[in-house]
């Protein structure tokens, strides 16, 4: 077990360091052919803030910790439930990364935990200016057997300026595999997580706990029904969810003001009492969100709580709170105290059952709400669309520009072309047939915007190998505010080396090592404003792509100008 600390940075420019297993520990590691056999060797030689260290597939006994702002990019994180061909750096008993400089950790898998509250990964901010900043990408971050341990663990050093601690995670996995504690924990940070899960193996795992600082959260998965999980904003903390999958939510005023923001999400609770909770000085406002718990100790669908700590105030529009399965239970609870009031506000929302202890709510079924059961696919087996006679079809208020359902499917799919009327709730019913709409022209008097640009699958094979793990093919989707010729360009990632400014073939005399992309072809598709996809099987002109990594570099263009341009990185597999 190797000890790996960073020391202060130095002044030398930054360099790209290699490990392996199959290496030595005698070299500086900068020569990709001749790698080192640790990251701590590596971490040694590193002799600036800004060095990328290159870690290629294996388990590394190490546990890598210190103030050095340097980025960890391994071969693969593997998946939650295999790590074949992963860059696996497991710290047990101990973390595997405890960093307090920034840096950047990516396609790679840690390991911690196994004693008394330690983490897998754990990242901590300074007191005062300067701030850091981590970014976490492809990571599976997994915490061995220990109560009360921790996945990911992130502490600000200022309670008064969490920007002082920035984290961005895209496309990463924190798993539990113990029966208790939270997953993760974020404090006194700025921290944003895009299309990320937290999940358990153990039953009543934690969730998220998220405390001093602000969150986003979108197109990601917090707990799992029938595994538990739930997400808890506290503490003078500002949370906003979108397109999100949860366990329940709790918003907890009572050490600070709180308030949380959640859109087109879904809080399925089965597997706990309630699906929201909003308690002593927190404020939660809900748009296009289903919240319900259905089980035979199922108490509420929402349940505020006024205290010493605060009011409690929820302000809903087109969403739904459901509690079925027990008698007693109620979709909406609410309870004064303290001096204190709980105040629950609905706009074209699903509820019906109350208990209002003379707190104030809109009543069930006034105005633009509506009162009854919801009308799921499947309550019970936990499909929570709605079902084709649901009485929340085009009932609800209309969409805001660009809004897209839990699904990604556009608001309003069923609606007349003159007034769209999305439904109800966390799902947009998409019907059988929409009919056409006689388009009316508009001049591209602007350059189009391309948006929400992703994959359906980053890793994927060509054909059809026996045995196959990866999935076949993938599709390219993203978003348009005006007509216009989509071209997406493959190109394979290749070693380069530096020539000026440029990153250009291997050959002699040339030393500095870069990354460069070659060319392998190009996709060209006419789309529409609006969401569109374009399927992909990884063969270009009937040549199929070799195994490997590659970028693909979206642009459109229209008559008047063309967009940003795009990239996503992603990897074909032999199987």
């Amino acid at each position: 077990m190797a000890l790996v600390c960073l020391l202060t940075p130095g002044l030398a420019a930054a360099t790209d360091r290699f490990v392996a297993k199959t290496g030595n520990d005698g070299t500086s590691c900068t020569d990709s052919s001749n790698p080192c056999l640790t990251i701590g060797h590596a971490v040694t030689a590193a002799n600036a803030s800004g060095d990328t260290i290159h870690i290629g597939p294996g388990t590394y006994s190490e546990q890598v910790s210190g103030a050095k702002n340097i980025s960890f990019i391994g071969a693969s994180a593997g998946t939650i439930s295999d790590a074949t061909g992963a860059t696996v750096v497991d710290g047990s008993p101990h973390p595997a990364f405890t960093l307090t400089g920034g840096g950047a950790l990516s396609d790679l898998r840690a390991l911690g935990g196994q004693t008394s509250e330690p983490t897998a990964l754990e990242l901590d901010g300074p007191t005062s200016a300067p701030g850091v900043t981590y970014t976490l990408a492809g990571v599976i971050g997994v915490r061995n057997d220990c109560s009360f341990c921790r996945t990911l663990d992130v502490q600000g050093g200022s309670s008064t300026d969490p920007s002082l601690l920035t984290l961005s995670v895209s496309g990463s996995s924190f798993v539990s595999t113990d029966p208790d504690g939270t997953t993760s924990f974020v404090n006194q940070a700025n921290a944003n997580f895009v299309g990320s899960s937290f999940t358990g193996s153990g039953s009543d795992v934690g969730g998220l706990l998220m405390e001093a600082g602000t969150l986003t959260f979108i197109d990601g998965t917090i707990g799992a029904p029938g595994l538990g999980g739930t997400a808890e904003v506290a503490a003078s903390g500002h949370a906003t969810f979108a397109r999100a999958r949860l366990s329940g939510l709790r918003v907890d005023g009572n050490f600070g003001q709180s308030d949380a923001a959640i859109n087109d999400s879904l809080v399925d609770a089965s597997e706990f009492t309630t699906a929201l909770t909003v308690v002593f000085g927190a404020t939660l406002n809900a748009r296009n969100s289903t919240f319900v718990t259905e089980s035979s100790s199922a108490q509420a669908g929402a349940d505020l709580e006024a205290g010493t700590g605060g009011d409690a105030v929820v302000n809903a529009v087109n969403s739904i709170f459901r509690a079925n399965g027990n008698a007693g239970a109620v979709d909406v609870k609410l309870a004064d105290g303290g001096g204190h009031t709980a105040t629950f506000s609905a706009d074209h929302s699903s509820y019906t059952s109350m208990l209002t202890g003379g707190a104030a709510a809109t009543p069930a079924g006034s105005g633009s709400n509506i009162a009854g059961p919801p009308g799921f696919v499947n309550e019970a087996g936990g499909d929570f669309h709605l079902a084709a006679n649901s009485p929340l079809i085009d009932r609800g208020a209309p969409a805001l520009p660009g809004e897209l359902d839990l699904d990604r499917a556009s608001r309003a799919l069923s609606a007349n072309c003159g007034a769209p009327v999305p439904d109800i709730g966390a799902f947009e019913r998409v019907p059988a047939f929409i009919p056409p709409c006689a388009p009316t022209p508009t001049p591209q008097t602007a350059a189009p915007a391309l948006s929400h640009v992703h994959m359906t699958h980053k890793r994927f094979r060509v054909g059809s190998p026996g045995a196959a793990r990866a999935p076949r093919g993938t599709r390219f989707v993203y978003t348009l505010s005006a007509s216009a010729k989509v071209t997406i360009t493959i190109e394979r990632r290749a070693a380069g080396r530096r020539k000026g400014r440029r990153c250009v073939k291997p050959r002699p005399g040339l030393r500095k090592r870069c990354t460069r992309y070659v060319r392998k072809g190009a996709l060209s598709v006419q789309s529409a404003a609006g969401q569109s996809s374009v399927p992909f099987s990884g063969r270009i002109r009937r040549r199929a792509l070799s195994p490997g990594r590659y970028q693909a570099r979206l642009v459109a263009v229209n008559a008047a100008g063309r967009s940003k341009q795009r990239r996503l990185n992603f990897v074909i597999v032999k199987r």
